[in-house]
C-alpha cells in the first residue's frame, strides 16, 4: 500500500459527490503501488468501508469509469483468486503531471515489469460536472385545504363552518338524541379534498437514496479467509520480493534483465505466498535460489519445496566446520565471551598507548631498522638510550646497546639487545 494514490484521491480527485471520494479512497488504499494501479478490493469490501449496498459501488465505479478517474487493469494480478470470486482489477488514472517525481515513480514500474508513465497514457482530468439540482427545490409545497370537520381554521375567522351534529355552546355540549338508547349515527362527510400534487422527483437523486435500502447480494468468503483480509496485499514486501528475484536474475545472466512477463508472474506468486503466511525473509531465499537455480522458473510456489530440500540437507567440506564452530560459539556464555573480548581490547589499547609514548621503532618500516643498524656499526648511542638502563649483560655494550650471539651455526654475529636497546622494548 501506498500513500500517494490515497491522497490524490482524498485531496485532489475531480469527484461528483462524497460517495466518489471515498468509493475512489478505498481503491487507493488497496492499489498495489504508488502509481495507482493494480487495485481490486471486492465490491463488498468497498460496500463495508463505505457503509453503502454493494449495487451503489457498482454504479458509482461505473461512474468513476466514465469519466476516466478509473480503467480497468491486468487482471493477471488477481488470478489467484478463485474465478467465480475473482474481482476486478481497477487502476487509478493519477495524472502524470500531479507526480512531484514521476521518474522515480517510472524507475519503480521499470523494476515491477511495467510500462513508463507518460503525459499522454495518464492526462490531466476534467473537473467533475455540476451536480443537477432537483426540479421542485426551492419551490415550496402547496398548502393542503381540507382538514377535517372538527378542525376550525388556523388564521382569521370567528365562525366555524357547519359541523355536523355537534354544535359548541356556552355551558357544554348538548345531545340531540331524544333517547338515551338511540344509537350514535356515524356520517361521512361529503366531499374530501384532494391531496396536494407532489413535484416529480429527480431519478438520479431518487436512486441514491433508494440504493441504502436494497438487499445487498450475498458473496461467500473465501474458505477458512475473512472477506476483508482476502483482499489486503502487503506491496512493499511483493516488491522486495520481486526485486530480489530481479537482481539474482541479472547476476546470472550477465546483466540481461528478465522479460516484463516474468516479472510479473513472479510478482504474483510473492503476493500468493504471502497471503498463504509465508514470511517476507524466506520468500527473498527462495526467490534468490530460484534465479540461480533455473532462469526460466518463477513460481514460488513449485521451488519452495526444492528450496527446503536443499535446506534439510548435510553440510560437508569448509561449510560444516564454519557451522560447527558456530554451534560451539553459541554454547559460550555471552557475558564470559564479551568479558574476554573487552579485556583484550583494553589490553591491546593499553600496550599501543605505551608503545607510542616510548616513540618505538615501527618495525614494517625499513628506515627505522636501517637508522638502528647504522648506530649500531657506527658506535653511537640509540635514541632514547637514557629511557631505558645498561642490562649489565657482559656482552652487551653500555653505549651502543649492541651484543655478539652465535647462531646454529656457532659464528658471532652483532644484533640488538633486547633486553636494554630502546627500540626493542616493545
Amino acid at each position: 500500500m501506498s500513500l500517494s494514490p490515497i491522497l490524490w484521491a482524498l485531496k485532489d480527485a475531480p469527484v461528483a459527490d462524497s460517495l466518489e471520494r471515498l468509493v475512489l479512497v478505498v481503491l487507493g488504499e488497496h492499489a498495489g503501488g504508488a502509481d495507482g494501479c493494480t487495485a481490486f478490493p471486492s465490491r463488498d469490501t468497498i460496500a463495508s468501508l463505505a457503509l453503502v449496498d454493494p449495487k451503489t459501488v457498482q454504479r458509482v465505479i461505473q461512474r468513476l469509469i466514465k469519466r476516466k478517474l478509473i480503467a480497468p487493469g491486468d487482471q493477471s494480478a488477481a488470478q489467484y483468486i478463485r474465478a467465480d470470486r475473482r474481482p476486478v482489477v481497477y487502476d487509478l488514472m493519477i495524472p502524470y503531471s500531479w507526480f512531484p517525481n514521476p521518474e522515480r515513480m517510472n524507475e519503480e514500474r521499470r523494476e515491477r515489469g511495467l510500462a513508463p508513465l507518460t503525459p499522454k497514457g495518464r492526462p490531466d482530468i476534467a473537473a467533475a460536472p455540476e451536480k443537477v439540482r432537483r426540479k421542485d427545490a426551492g419551490v415550496s409545497r402547496p398548502k393542503e385545504s381540507g382538514r377535517g370537520d372538527s378542525e376550525s381554521p388556523r388564521h382569521g375567522g370567528s365562525s366555524s363552518p357547519a359541523r355536523g351534529d355537534y354544535e359548541s355552546r356556552t355551558g357544554g355540549l348538548e345531545d340531540p338524541r331524544t333517547s338515551s338508547f338511540d344509537p350514535l349515527i356515524f356520517e361521512p362527510p361529503t366531499s374530501l379534498s384532494a391531496p396536494a400534487q407532489r413535484a416529480e422527483p429527480d431519478p438520479v437523486h431518487e436512486r441514491e437514496i433508494l440504493s441504502s435500502f436494497e438487499d445487498p447480494q450475498p458473496v461467500d468468503p473465501l474458505p477458512g479467509v475473512d472477506t476483508y483480509t482476502a483482499q489486503l496485499t502487503d506491496a512493499d514486501a511483493v516488491t522486495r520480493v520481486t526485486a530480489a528475484w530481479t537482481d539474482t536474475y541479472k547476476r546470472s545472466s550477465n546483466g540481461s534483465g528478465p522479460s516484463p512477463k516474468a516479472v510479473s508472474r513472479v510478482r504474483v506468486s510473492a503476493a500468493s505466498r504471502l497471503r498463504a503466511g509465508k514470511t517476507v525473509d524466506d520468500l527473498i531465499l527462495i526467490a534468490v535460489d530460484m534465479a540461480e537455480t533455473n532462469l526460466a522458473w518463477t513460481d514460488l510456489a513449485e521451488h519452495e519445496a526444492h528450496w527446503l530440500n536443499k535446506q534439510q540437507q548435510p553440510l560437508t567440506g569448509t561449510d560444516a566446520t564454519v557451522s560447527g564452530w558456530l554451534a560451539l560459539a553459541g554454547q559460550l556464555s555471552p557475558s564470559t565471551t564479551d568479558a574476554r573480548v573487552q579485556g583484550a581490547l583494553a589490553l591491546g589499547r593499553q600496550m599501543q598507548a605505551e608503545h607510542n609514548a616510548r616513540g618505538g621503532h615501527q618495525p614494517y618500516r625499513d628506515s627505522v631498522w636501517d637508522d638502528m643498524t647504522r648506530q649500531l656499526a657506527s658506535g653511537s648511542r640509540p635514541d632514547g638510550w637514557e629511557r631505558y638502563p645498561h642490562c649489565g649483560h657482559p656482552d652487551c655494550d653500555p653505549i651502543t646497546r649492541g651484543r655478539e650471539v652465535e647462531d646454529g651455526s656457532g659464528l658471532k654475529s652483532l644484533t640488538w639487545c633486547t633486553a636494554c636497546h630502546p627500540n626493542m622494548q616493545f
